[in-house]
């Protein structure tokens, strides 16, 4: 059945919607509503913390097929085309099938893979955001960051950070 409900975009523009709900999808700490928006006449990833007052709108549908496969693959997709003001480009000394499900957590591309390391570059909205990521992918493997250098000076002044406690 399809939901009203009011949205909040990134900017704070409010919006009433009216969407036909496919998929819950979490990335990044965050969970995101895949949906066929009836007034845009196209698909939406909506983060649920933006959105308030739902209701069932009394109209039922018929699902679609979501664009990319299904709600993961679209939700990286449609994050990966959104603008981050920060990224940063590092090397993960293992194979990118061991550091996958690691990131899917934040907003990423593998440039270049190999059978014992890839590089990957982050994009993130703030610099702890980018920096949390790259602790993440060192829970599982080492990690060299080649740019930019101030976050690469981030990462070095947290391991001293944790090298003290």
């Amino acid at each position: 059945e399809a939901v009203r409900f009011h949205y909040g975009d990134r900017d704070g523009t409010e919006s009433r919607r009216l969407v036909e709900p496919h998929q819950l999808v979490t990335a990044g700490h965050r969970w995101y509503l895949v949906a066929w928006d009836c007034h845009r006449n196209d698909w939406r990833t909506l983060r649920l913390d933006r959105l308030r007052g739902a209701k069932r709108a009394g109209r039922p549908f018929a699902p679609r097929d979501i664009p990319e496969g299904d709600g993961a693959a679209y939700l990286a997709a449609s994050l990966s085309s959104l603008h981050h003001e920060l990224d940063a480009l590092v090397v993960v000394l293992a194979p990118y099938e061991h550091v996958a499900a690691t990131s899917r957590w934040f907003d990423h591309a593998a440039i270049d893979t190999s059978d014992d390391s890839c590089t990957i570059r982050i994009r993130a909205d703030t610099l702890d955001s980018l920096v949390l990521a790259i602790v993440r992918l060192a829970l599982v493997a080492g990690v060299h960051v080649l740019e930019p250098d101030a976050i690469a000076t981030e990462v070095e002044a947290l391991i001293g950070r944790l090298n003290q406690a």
